[in-house]
C-alpha cells in the first residue's frame, strides 16, 4: 500500500498591504519529491480552492525546475484544493506545511494549530519549511505544552526577514516566536539549505531547504535517530586522531622492557595492580625495585659472590637504559 503525504498551503493572498501567498518551490519541491518516492500526495489549503502564489517566487530569479514542471502540467495540484478542515489527518504518513508570507496570516491560528496537534498525537511526521513553522504557534503536544518546546527547529531567520524588507510587516519574527515557545533554533547562513529532524518533527529554514525537508520526512524515525550520534561523534573522531601520538611512545619504551629481560619472571610474581605501575612514565625505578626484590630473596642471599656481581652489572645496565627515557619524553612532548 502506497504511503500518503498531505501538503498544506496558505490561502492568504495578502499580508496587510503586501501581496503575497504561497512560495511556489515550497510546495512544488516537496510535491515532486514525495511523488518520486511513490507517495500518494494531496495538496490542500486553509480555505480551499485555488492557492494564491507569490509572484516573486515565479520570477526568473527564483523559479525552480520544480516550478517549471508544475507550470508545464498546468499547476493542476494548486487548483481547486480541498480544505484542511476536511482532511482526515490520521490517514496520512506525512503532513507537510509549506511556506510563503501568506502563512503569517492564516497559519498561527487555533484551527491550524489544532490540525498540527492532531497529526502529532497520531504519530505522523509533521514538517514545515521557511514560514511554514507559523503552523506551530498554537500547536500543542500530548502534555498540553507548545509542540516545539525542547525541539530543534529551523525556520526563516531574522536576517533573511530583514533582507527581504518585511521585518516591519510580519506580525512577529518567526524565529523569536519559536524561541519564546521553547524551541532551539538551528540556523545556517542566509539562503543556504538547512533542514533539521528531531523525532517526527522536520523543519527547514528557507525555500532552498524545501526538498531537503521532504527527503528527511522519507526517513523513518529510527534511521533519523541513528544519524544523530554520527554528528555527535566528532569529538570521538578527534580522540582517535590523537591516538597515534600515544602509540609513538611504545617503540621508545620497548628497549627498556627488553633490557630487563631477566626481570620478566620477577614481574610475573607481582600483583596485577603493580603491573601498570611498571609501565608508567618512570620505568627505571620499577626496574630498580625489581632488582631490590631479587637481592632480598633468600635464594639470592645464599648465592655466590659472582651472582651478586652479575646483579650489580644488571643494575648498571638498567640505569644506563633509563637514561634514554629523557629524549623519549622530549620526543613525545612534540606531539602535545
Amino acid at each position: 500500500m502506497a504511503k500518503k503525504a498531505l501538503i498544506v498551503s496558505t490561502s492568504a493572498a495578502k499580508m496587510g498591504d503586501h501581496d503575497t501567498g504561497l512560495w511556489s518551490e515550497e510546495c512544488t519541491g516537496p510535491y515532486y519529491t514525495f511523488k518520486g518516492e511513490g507517495f500518494e500526495v494531496t495538496v490542500c489549503s486553509v480555505a480551499g480552492g485555488d492557492i494564491p502564489v507569490d509572484a516573486g517566487s515565479l520570477s526568473d530569479t527564483f523559479k525552480t525546475e520544480n516550478d517549471k514542471r508544475s507550470e508545464a502540467e498546468g499547476n493542476a495540484f494548486l487548483k481547486n484544493t480541498p480544505k484542511l478542515a476536511d482532511q482526515d489527518l490520521s490517514s496520512f504518513d506525512v503532513v507537510f506545511f509549506s511556506g510563503g508570507h501568506g502563512t503569517c496570516v492564516d497559519f498561527p491560528t487555533e484551527e491550524v494549530g489544532s490540525a498540527v496537534s492532531k497529526a502529532w498525537a497520531a504519530g505522523k511526521v509533521v514538517a514545515a519549511v521557511c514560514h511554514g513553522p507559523m503552523c506551530f504557534v498554537n500547536a500543542k503536544n500530548e502534555a498540553g505544552e507548545p509542540l516545539v518546546k525542547g525541539k530543534k527547529v529551523a525556520c526563516f531567520s531574522n536576517t533573511e526577514e530583514e533582507q527581504v524588507g518585511l521585518t516591519g510587516k510580519v506580525p512577529f519574527l518567526l524565529a523569536d516566536k519559536l524561541k519564546e515557545l521553547g524551541a532551539t533554533i538551528e540556523g545556517a547562513d542566509p539562503w543556504s539549505d538547512k533542514a533539521v529532524r528531531d523525532g517526527n518533527l522536520v523543519t527547514g529554514q528557507n525555500p532552498q531547504s524545501s526538498v531537503s525537508v521532504a527527503k528527511l520526512c522519507l526517513q523513518d524515525e529510527t534511521k533519523a535517530e541513528e544519524q544523530k550520534p554520527a554528528t555527535a561523534e566528532t569529538p570521538a573522531a578527534t580522540t582517535k586522531a590523537e591516538e597515534p601520538a600515544a602509540e609513538e611512545v611504545k617503540p621508545t619504551e620497548t628497549p627498556v622492557q627488553e633490557s630487563a629481560g631477566e626481570n620478566k619472571e620477577a614481574k610475573a610474581t607481582e600483583t596485577p595492580v603493580q603491573e601498570p605501575a611498571g609501565e608508567g612514565k618512570e620505568p627505571s625505578p620499577a626496574a630498580t625495585k625489581t632488582d631490590e626484590n631479587v637481592e632480598t630473596s633468600p635464594a639470592i642471599a645464599k648465592a655466590e659472590d659472582g651472582i651478586a656481581q652479575v646483579s650489580a652489572a644488571e643494575e648498571t645496565f638498567t640505569e644506563e637504559t633509563a637514561g634514554v627515557k629523557a629524549p623519549s619524553s622530549c620526543f613525545c612532548a612534540g606531539f602535545a
